[in-house]
């Protein structure tokens, strides 16, 4: 069993062994683009907005490449014989159920940053 995007697991060739992707919907794996707040704050505020737009321009090309691989990646499993597999909407809330509780307890006893995840998880609620 794997937990790879689609384009990492085209990439190290994991339809050689796997024959079934379960395309579950169920992480998100982010590039944290980050800067020193020490440096950050000492920037005049024009170079303050350089920096902010050339963050969002980042992240503006970074999501649209890692859907750009994503799509390609689909395509060129699919000729491979890999089956993918689709939850319904149901079924992935179900799987939701059963697997972020102890998924979030995991990292809550296994890190320091128990505030974070609960900031993070805030964060997402408030968002939906």
């Amino acid at each position: 069993m794997q937990d790879n995007s689609l384009s990492i697991f085209r990439l190290i060739r994991l339809q050689e062994l796997h024959k079934f992707i379960l395309l579950s919907g169920h992480s998100y794996a982010v590039g944290v683009l980050g800067i020193n707040n020490a440096f950050y704050v000492q920037l005049s505020q024009d170079e303050r907005a350089a920096v902010d737009a050339a963050a969002l321009n980042a992240i503006a090309f970074n999501r649209e490449g890692s859907r750009k691989a994503e799509q390609e990646a689909f395509a060129a499993l699919t000729t491979t014989g890999v089956e993918f597999v689709d939850l319904t909407s149901e079924q992935k809330q179900e799987f939701r159920r059963i697997t972020q509780g102890p998924v979030i307890n995991w990292f809550k006893t296994h890190s320091n940053a128990s505030g974070l995840i609960d900031e993070a998880l805030s964060a997402v609620q408030a968002a939906r």
